[in-house]
């Protein structure tokens, strides 16, 4: 991450908690949980039992990192609310694992303003823009917040298959709703709109057009993958994870 952790930077998730517009999506968010429980029978898409009909490829070109993100529990994004539970976030890091130039404000971030692309042709469904990006990076996250996912795009892949794409750049979206998009097809901007501590892209995909009464899929990606850890994987689909970087080629 581009800041410093600290006690108030953590006190402050507490303060956003009791806002009264994010209290009310926070209570949304927990009864379209119990809606998406119900609509499962209490048992929700897992690794072991979803198959996807789509080829995602990763929403953006070149080289990025998962910062936060995996099929595994243990190292989920957010394992509540569930239609975030195999959501990433992702981020442009150097050799130094930096995901900043030093600099000061967005621009510093080496995602900041990059292309965010459609990781598979589709309809879009909705298409929010207008909040602004918060002019802070350090970990400090915008009191005037009224969307959580700040600028966002939903596109429908396929029956019960839709991307979220969130924290778009103010005024980067190029796309409408009931909008046709293709594969790699640009849809907006990276930006450090709504709840964000940094720029940065989230993403997931879920099985309902409602953001709120979705459950999240556990999905693989056309994509080359790496690890500090590990060697570089082979261009093919596969699952990812928080730590490595992912990579895909701007011509596909």
């Amino acid at each position: 991450m581009g800041y410093e952790p600290g006690p108030l930077k953590t006190l402050q998730l507490l303060v956003v908690l009791v806002h009264p517009n994010t209290a009310i999506r926070g209570l949304l968010q927990t009864f379209g949980a119990i809606v998406a429980y119900l609509r499962h029978g209490g048992r929700l898409p897992r690794p072991q039992t979803f198959e996807s009909t789509v080829e995602y490829r990763p929403p953006f070109d070149g080289e990025w990192t998962v910062m936060n993100g995996s099929p595994d529990r243990r190292y989920s994004h957010s394992w509540f609310p569930v239609r975030q539970r195999y959501a990433y976030d992702f981020v442009i890091t150097d050799d130094a694992g930096s995901t900043h130039d030093g600099g000061d404000g967005a621009e510093s971030f080496y995602c900041f303003d990059e292309p965010i692309l459609a990781p598979a042709g589709g309809t879009v469904v909705q298409a929010k823009d207008s909040h602004r990006d918060h002019h802070r990076t350090t970990g400090w996250i915008d009191p005037l917040q009224y969307r959580l996912a700040g600028n966002y795009v939903v596109i429908k892949h396929a029956e019960n298959e839709y991307s979220f794409l969130a924290h778009l750049k103010q005024g980067s979206l190029c796309v409408e709703s009931d909008e046709r998009v293709e594969r790699r097809q640009e849809i907006g901007r990276c930006g450090h709109s709504g709840n964000s501590s940094e720029p940065h892209l989230h993403f997931h995909v879920q099985d309902h057009s409602f953001p709120y009464v979705g459950a999240g899929l556990p999905i693989q990606f056309d994509a080359a993958t790496n690890h500090p850890e590990s060697r570089p994987s082979e261009h093919t689909r596969t699952y990812i994870h928080c730590g490595q970087t992912i990579t895909h080629s701007m011509y596909d």
